[in-house]
């Protein structure tokens, strides 16, 4: 069995709020001797699909996650990272097929291991502000703001101007880019 080889998985089965680029990490014993990288470990978004318009039938929609998959042997662990972040509010089912590794006796797994965990919602993310004036290049400043407060741009910009005690001249850049703010 797969599952008694695994030492420690990374996030835990059934754990909540993971965030979006978070990576899947999953330490083997030392009893496994070869795995087959590319095709050991399957990751899936599972959502819920409504197939009729009184949205009383649904069926589960399992889509595929591809990432980067890397395996240290020395190590034993093995890792998953998205390409692209986790969808949001979304279970993700971690598959490891025992058909793609062996043990120490060159003898293949028989039985696949499958865990679930599900993804944070977009709104409990929080955005880190970064102020740096024009006077001051060599200092930044920073703040972290919790996105449930739903500001728009120059909401935002007015805020931070407040928070910092600066004149909204004196702000050197302020751009917004992947839920990222940077001044």
């Amino acid at each position: 069995m797969v599952k008694n080889h695994m030492v420690n998985i990374s996030p835990e089965m059934n754990e909540k709020d993971v965030a979006l680029d978070r990576a899947i990490s999953i330490n083997l014993d030392k009893n496994i001797s070869e795995i087959d990288v590319d095709k050991i470990i399957q990751v899936k978004a599972i959502s819920r699909e409504i197939v009729d318009d009184s949205n009383t039938k649904a069926r589960l929609i399992e889509r595929e996650i591809t990432g980067v998959k890397t395996y240290d042997p020395r190590s034993k662990s093995l890792v998953f990272l998205p390409y692209i972040p986790f969808p949001q509010e979304t279970t993700i089912k971690v598959s490891i097929l025992s058909e793609h590794m062996k043990n120490e006796q060159s003898d293949r797994m028989y039985t696949d291991y499958e865990f679930r965990v599900s993804t944070q919602r977009l709104d409990k993310i929080s955005i880190v502000l970064v102020l740096q004036k024009k006077d001051e290049p060599d200092r930044s400043k920073k703040v972290i703001l919790n996105r449930e407060q739903g500001l728009l741009h120059a909401e935002l910009r007015t805020l931070v101007v407040a928070r910092f005690g600066v004149k909204d001249g004196d702000i050197k850049n302020f751009t917004w880019k992947d839920n990222d703010i940077i001044f």
